[in-house]
């Protein structure tokens, strides 16, 4: 944040602080478009860009009383909406790990048939979206994940493999990402 942009949020904040609607409504107009673009760079979807936003807005209002220095307004902003993001992962791949604990791979040629009544359909939608995902990676890829997701460690996979070190790495991380905008 420039010299000119700080000096302005301190001023909007202690406005703010001293009773100022106005102030404290500018002062959330400039920063919403700061959040929005934050949670823009990580999603496509407009419903989690504003859900997130509105939940990040939320939160500030919420703990603007507790900011103590003004001159780390960007900081404290920068800080809720990472919390936020955090929040939502967790709760998005805590629910996936839950259908993966509950629902048996079915062996070739059966089909399980309680996952329709073990689950809502919406953590079905998710699962088979995220199945799908997986299925457009490259094999290998595939295969160097699922030993990853199992518990097996970057050299033991290089090892066995006959990849380096620095290749199984980059290949999670280029999976991961590609999974994450195949979701």
């Amino acid at each position: 944040m420039t010299g000119k942009k700080k000096r302005i949020y301190i001023k909007l904040i202690e406005q703010a602080r001293q009773g100022n609607e106005d102030a404290l409504e500018e002062l959330c107009r400039k920063i919403e478009q700061v959040i929005k673009s934050y949670f823009s760079t990580r999603y496509n979807n407009v419903d989690v860009i504003q859900e997130l936003s509105q939940e990040t807005y939320l939160r500030f209002l919420k703990s603007f009383p507790n900011l103590k220095e003004p001159q780390k307004f960007s900081y404290f902003i920068a800080k809720i909406a990472l919390h936020v993001h955090q929040d939502y992962l967790q709760k998005k791949y805590q629910s996936i790990e839950n259908i993966e604990e509950n629902v048996e791979e079915p062996s070739i040629g059966h089909v399980a048939k309680d996952v329709f009544v073990l689950h809502p359909e919406s953590e079905i939608e998710n699962r088979i979206d995220w199945e799908a995902a997986f299925q457009q990676l490259p094999e290998r890829t595939q295969k160097i994940l699922r030993m990853k997701l199992d518990g097996v460690g970057y050299y033991e996979i290089g090892k066995s493999l006959n990849l380096t070190l620095s290749a199984v790495k980059m290949i999670v991380a280029r999976g991961l990402k590609k999974l994450k905008s195949f979701l």
